[in-house]
């Protein structure tokens, strides 16, 4: 018999992961003294603690090697199914460091360019409760949608004319906004943007109002 350190010094296996072996049933000692807790192995049990240790360091976890011992038949069977899972984890990460490495080598420069002046006409689209399911989300589309279509018309029929696609987005710009906004009230804000035009930018918001 030998004791826990003489096997751990054979086996190159520290004490604790005997322990730890013996915990989850992987290696257990073959006596264990009732009134000192002291484990005792046998020389045999060297080969399977071998054999632990060859399978632990393909990094397959505790219950593939349990299984691995309890059926030595399907032992090649685990280990090619351990072999595929390693090579989509190996891949998942190759993949994940090609893009960690192409975003910090392009790491995106703030430019600066000259923009004309120009004047944002918008209309807020009152009482959408979006958001709880697909129909009011497609309701308060469509409403959005037609108060774009109503300013760039407003808007061209002041004589301005529209620069880019219109847009929209939320309003959050005071406080009470920004509430409606959290309970799903809007308003929502529909917009156009006019560069040139021969009409006054007053002229234009009062007739978008």
């Amino acid at each position: 018999m030998l004791s826990i350190s003489e096997f751990s010094e054979m086996c190159h296996l520290p004490p604790q992961t005997l322990r730890y072996y013996h915990s989850e049933g992987l290696l257990v000692p073959a006596n264990v003294d009732e009134q000192t807790g002291y484990r005792s192995y046998l020389m045999e049990q060297a080969e399977q603690a071998m054999l632990i240790t060859v399978l632990r360091g393909t990094g397959m976890s505790v219950k593939l090697v349990r299984r691995a011992l309890d059926e030595p038949d399907a032992t090649p069977a685990l280990l090619q199914q351990h072999s595929a899972e390693v090579e989509r984890q190996r891949q998942a990460q190759d993949e994940a460091i090609r893009d960690a490495r192409t975003f910090f080598n392009s790491w995106p420069e703030v430019r600066r360019r000259h923009a004309p002046e120009m004047t944002v006409v918008s209309k807020p689209v009152f009482g959408m409760s979006a958001g709880r399911n697909q129909h009011e989300w497609d309701a308060a589309d469509g409403a959005v949608t037609a108060t774009v279509q109503e300013v760039v018309k407003t808007v061209e029929s002041c004589g301005a004319v529209v620069s880019g696609p219109p847009w929209q987005t939320l309003a959050c710009e005071t406080p009470e906004q920004r509430r409606q906004t959290l309970t799903g009230e809007g308003p929502w804000i529909s917009g156009a943007v006019r560069t040139r035009s021969s009409a006054s930018p007053s002229q234009v918001e009062n007739r978008a109002d």
